[in-house]
């Protein structure tokens, strides 16, 4: 898919205008991926982290801090990975029409389309979205240090998904 914006005119091209340019690549999808991560870290600057853990039945937190508002970069990074989905296909060509140049790609992370294309409601509980969320944040692991964490799957039909990220 591609992403639409403000067409913008040629460098010393001062005319005002209206028109929106389509288009798609790494020149999208950085600007695509630093939006998501900004919303990643002002969900939990703004407190929504807590609130929704202060709704659940289960108010047990087993490690510190349990409802972080100030969030690290490798937190955001990890949240992103987490909750990015793969792409079904490469587009080989400039002509999104042409379905014989479409080049199925593999489960990510792949070089093509690195972890996939990120979508936030996977990761944070937005709105109507249901699921668990766990997060721990500014862990030290040292050098041949163990850290053993278990969690209790209590719906099989719900894939588990753990991202570690340094």
């Amino acid at each position: 898919n591609k992403l639409k914006s403000a067409k913008s005119q040629s460098y010393g091209s001062y005319s005002e205008t209206c028109k929106v340019a389509s288009k798609e690549g790494t020149s999208m999808a950085t600007p695509a991926l630093a939006g998501a991560a900004a919303i990643t870290r002002q969900y939990f600057r703004d407190g929504k982290y807590a609130d929704w853990i202060a709704d659940q039945s289960d108010h047990s937190c087993t490690l510190y801090p349990c409802s972080p508002t100030n969030i690290s970069g490798v937190l955001v990074k990890a949240l992103l990975i987490n909750g990015a989905t793969a792409l079904a296909e490469w587009d080989t060509t400039d002509d999104q029409d042409d379905d014989a140049n479409n080049v199925p790609l593999k489960h990510p992370p792949d070089y093509k389309q690195g972890f996939g294309r990120v979508q936030l409601n996977t990761v944070l509980p937005l709105g109507t979205t249901s699921f668990d969320l766990f997060v721990s944040d500014r862990q030290t692991i040292s050098t041949n240090a163990t850290h053993n964490l278990t969690y209790h799957v209590t719906d099989a039909s719900v894939a588990f998904q753990a991202t570690l990220t340094w």
